[in-house]
């Protein structure tokens, strides 16, 4: 199953994107909102931001993910190196919550093994920055390595909580160099991963530099007014082209308003695990199923109560997603199949 699990998200991040321009996807259960655009100057869009639920038979490993790569334009592939970090992490996280029960632990590790993946693969000429916030049922962790961030906020304020790993921020050192960056997914070996203190009374904001670039001033004002998470979302990645578009610019948006909803994805009650993972262009599901016994095939089994809509559409620069009227209390049931779908680009992979 290891294999599987691997070969199902690997294919589904590295799927072809027919809407490489702009995306932007509303995940109607939590009220999350996840953007990205290729602005007007790149050739190619190298950012990726996801959101990830798993849902494990063992309720202590279930965990929700949320993670930003901003991949290094001015070194080799940066949209792979993003991939390949995006997919060892997650596939890690998933294989190992059983063995690390201590999810900072467990998120730590994964980050160091993405950057252990890319570096073999491009000897430092390659390499992604990453921002990710996990959550378990007792825990919220934040990692940064990079400069992409990580902001909260609140009705007065939005705080930047990661420090960005360029001698600027660092050191407090400005000259030609002081941009650039001194850590980076794919550097190899003295890699210290960026740890966050986050709280579940605030909202969150993950963003590339496209986005921060905005500047601090613009961010809060369009959240504050925002009618909605995609309608911030949305604001913000026009925003980001009308002030030139100079760079690919995506962000996760989570408001204050959605955390309490963020347990509720946790606390299903289900024999089979499963894992829906949402990017800015559509969703995926991926159902774990163990070999089944009399027990297991019987009508009493248990399913899960709610799931995310796995329906997302590819949604292009005309064709933006207005928020959902549908209630967060109406979420969708979905029985899980026994066939294996490993690797298509549709809404559901099975795993047996």
């Amino acid at each position: 199953m290891d294999t599987l699990l691997f070969t199902a998200i690997n294919n589904w991040l590295f799927r072809p994107i027919s809407s490489n321009n702009m995306g932007i996807q509303f995940v109607d259960a939590i009220g999350c909102a996840l953007g990205s655009t290729l602005g007007n100057v790149r050739s190619e869009n190298q950012d990726r931001a996801v959101f990830v639920r798993y849902l494990s038979n063992v309720p202590t490993q279930s965990f929700l993910l949320f993670a930003l790569c901003d991949g290094m334009g001015g070194m080799r592939e940066g949209r792979i190196c993003a991939n390949i970090a995006l997919v060892e992490m997650i596939h890690y996280l998933i294989n190992n919550r059983v063995k690390t029960q201590k999810l900072q632990e467990c998120l730590e590790l994964a980050i160091k093994v993405a950057n252990d993946k890319v570096f073999t693969q491009y000897h430092e000429q390659g390499g992604t920055t990453i921002s990710a916030v996990a959550l378990d049922s007792t825990t919220i962790v934040g990692i940064n390595v990079g400069d992409s961030r990580i902001y909260q906020y609140d009705n007065h304020s939005l705080n930047q909580i990661s420090v960005d790993d360029t001698l600027e921020d660092r050191m407090k050192i400005k000259n030609e160099i002081s941009k650039n960056l001194i850590q980076y997914i794919g550097m190899g070996k003295d890699l210290m991963p960026n740890i966050l203190n986050l709280s579940l009374e605030k909202g969150l904001l993950l963003t590339s530099d496209g986005i921060h670039n905005i500047g601090n001033d613009h961010l809060k004002e369009i959240i504050k007014n925002a009618s909605s998470a995609s309608d911030a979302v949305t604001k913000l990645i026009y925003l980001a082209g009308w002030l030139g578009g100079k760079d690919n610019a995506s962000l996760i948006f989570l408001p204050k308003e959605a955390i309490g909803f963020l347990q509720n994805l946790l606390n299903e009650v289900t024999t089979d695990g499963f894992i829906e993972i949402w990017d800015c262009f559509s969703s995926r599901q991926i159902v774990l199923l163990p070999h089944w016994s009399k027990t297991s095939r019987s009508s009493n089994r248990k399913l899960p109560k709610t799931a995310i809509n796995a329906n997302a559409k590819e949604i292009g620069d005309r064709n933006l997603p207005r928020t959902s009227s549908k209630s967060r209390e109406n979420w969708s049931t979905e029985k899980p199949k026994l066939d294996i779908e490993i690797g298509k680009n549709n809404d559901e992979s099975r795993i047996s």
